[in-house]
């Protein structure tokens, strides 16, 4: 499947860079660029992709529904036009939900799993949790939206889809997935009209949603957790035999060349030993705790890699592209004061600025929770 990234690859450079700034200074979210992407590829017009992009933030800010058309079009291997009028965007937007309406009735019942947003709901509030494809599709018929077109999202378990009653009205609601737990997307009811804020207000009570999301504290991570014990095993016994420093350097860049991690550099030697007794691993992704042996180099390298993934991965998603990129992470141990440091530089074109990162940690503070 063909990422946003490469995606923003294909396109001409006066038009990818400028849909990257409006990401990241959050003007446009991953949903937008996806439809927007997608609104240039079903119109066979990438040249005035740009100019689109700031019509459709605008008649979206209008409530008109762009977006939802486009993606309904996708599905429907249906054709848009980027110079259409609010009208007839509106209006294709009606006849598109219908058809998909229709089609979702007609195909075979299936019942999603909602098992995230279930716990995370009251026990009992004055509405239901759609849990199948029939019923999604006769709320969407009976309503007047598009709420049909949203299955395959349910089916990948991104979110899901309460019908709540408020003064004998049925309001809409998309939960979506959030890294600390779930949020209101949206709430509609007949032909899409928009709550107010009392009734807004009303819904995130019946939900027990304040303020419309639900923020959970992150359950403790017994890899990373692993991991940690692994580490202050390693750095104890690197500092035992003397060792001062620690270094390894990942690198990657646009040239012909296998990018990757160096050769790890001890200073002032390489130590005699260096196996250490530790956690599994493995045995930790399964919230198991068995002993294993580990070596040092292998632990610091899986260690970069992570880092890497982490920090430089995530941050050159919509910038580390097109000729010219190059990125770089350093790990850096220093056993006898047990400080660990990772730093990376990436540039994403001959003409950027290196621009400079770090994160490190102090090792004597580490308290893993895990004893063997």
């Amino acid at each position: 499947m063909t990422t946003i990234n490469e995606r923003l690859e294909n396109l001409p450079r006066k038009v990818a860079f400028p849909l990257i700034n409006l990401v990241r200074v959050g003007q446009l979210d991953e949903p937008q660029l996806e439809a927007i992407l997608d609104a240039g590829e079903l119109a066979g017009n990438n040249q005035h992709l740009l100019g689109f992009a700031t019509g459709a933030m605008a008649m979206e800010a209008k409530r008109i529904p762009i977006c939802d058309t486009v993606r309904m079009a996708k599905q429907l291997g249906r054709t848009v036009r980027l110079d259409w009028s609010p009208r007839r965007w509106r209006e294709t937007h009606e006849r598109l939900q219908n058809l998909i309406t229709l089609q979702e009735i007609n195909e075979e019942n299936c019942t999603y799993d909602v098992s995230y947003f279930r716990c995370r709901l009251p026990e009992k509030f004055s509405g239901y949790l759609i849990t199948t494809r029939r019923r999604l599709a006769l709320v969407g018929f009976i309503q007047k939206h598009c709420v049909a077109s949203y299955h395959s999202q349910i089916l990948d378990e991104r979110c899901a889809i309460v019908c709540v009653f408020i003064d004998r009205v049925r309001w809409t609601v998309q939960l979506r997935k959030t890294r600390q737990g779930m949020h209101i997307a949206q709430i509609r009811t007949m032909c899409n009209k928009e709550p107010t804020r009392d009734i807004e207000f009303r819904i995130h009570e019946v939900l027990k949603m304040p303020g419309g999301m639900i923020d959970e504290p992150h359950a403790p991570d017994v890899s990373e957790l692993v991991s940690q014990a692994n580490m202050v095993r390693a750095v104890e016994t690197l500092a035992d035999q003397g060792v001062q420093s620690v270094a390894l350097t990942y690198q990657d860049s646009a040239e012909p060349q296998l990018p990757g991690i160096d050769a790890i550099r001890f200073s002032p030697v390489r130590p005699d030993r260096l196996e250490i007794e530790g956690y599994c691993s493995a045995a930790a992704m399964r919230n198991c705790l068995e002993p294993a042996f580990h070596d040092i180099v292998s632990m610091l390298e899986d260690r970069l890699a992570a880092l890497v993934s982490r920090y430089i991965t995530c941050r050159t998603y919509y910038g580390g592209f097109r000729t010219g990129w190059q990125t770089l992470g350093e790990l850096k141990l220093d056993p006898q004061s047990r400080f660990l440091e990772f730093s990376w530089s990436m540039r994403t074109g001959t003409r950027h600025k290196i621009r400079h990162d770090s994160i490190s940690w102090d090792l004597s503070t580490y308290e893993p929770q895990v004893v063997l």
